[in-house]
């Protein structure tokens, strides 16, 4: 059990594939990003492929009462992935070659009422600690300031963006950052 700064205990718990944690991270998705099209057993199947992945690993935050709270995972990213396929060739020169050895961050979800309380950054900073990859990968809402904020302050970086992961769809920046002892 941990503490963030706000006094709120928080207890990290790994996702593991086909796990009472990944179902209510599963929960958590669904709640945060409400979709009338994606039904809840479509995001549990989407994680458990996901925790299938080379280097996978996910943890789920709960708070002193127990409750899942916020959830956050990835894995490392290779050719033939869904979003590895879509960015590397939006990857401007510069940014050539940041997927080679990179964890992408897939999800990173707190529950609307225990925002801005340390959550988010602590479950973060735990799930990088120990990723031996060089760097690590994430696509946002280039309008999600929060979150751009957030990363902003860890470190992160726009390494490519914006772009559209759907032809109509929300435009996205793609962050990156160093990962090799900086955590």
């Amino acid at each position: 059990m941990s503490s963030t700064d706000t006094g709120i205990a928080v207890a990290h718990e790994v996702i593991e594939r086909h796990s009472f944690a990944l179902l209510e991270a599963a929960r958590i998705y669904h709640t945060v990003w409400p979709d009338p099209n994606t039904r809840y057993v479509d995001v549990v199947a989407m994680l458990n492929r996901h925790a299938g992945y080379p280097g996978f690993a996910g943890l789920l935050a709960r708070d002193s009462t127990g409750r899942a709270v916020a959830m956050a995972y990835g894995h490392t990213t290779c050719p033939g992935q869904w979003w590895h396929d879509r960015v590397e060739p939006e990857l401007p020169p510069e940014s050539a070659g940041w997927l080679d050895d990179c964890f992408l961050l897939v999800e990173l979800a707190v529950l609307p009422e225990y925002r801005r309380r340390g959550i988010a950054r602590g479950l973060l900073e735990r799930l990088l600690r120990s990723r031996t990859e060089a760097r690590a990968a994430l696509s946002t809402q280039e309008d999600n300031e929060p979150a751009l904020a957030l990363y902003a302050a860890l470190g992160w970086r726009p390494i490519a963006g914006p772009m559209r992961f759907a032809p109509a769809g929300t435009p996205f920046v793609i962050l990156g950052r160093e990962l090799q002892g900086s955590w």
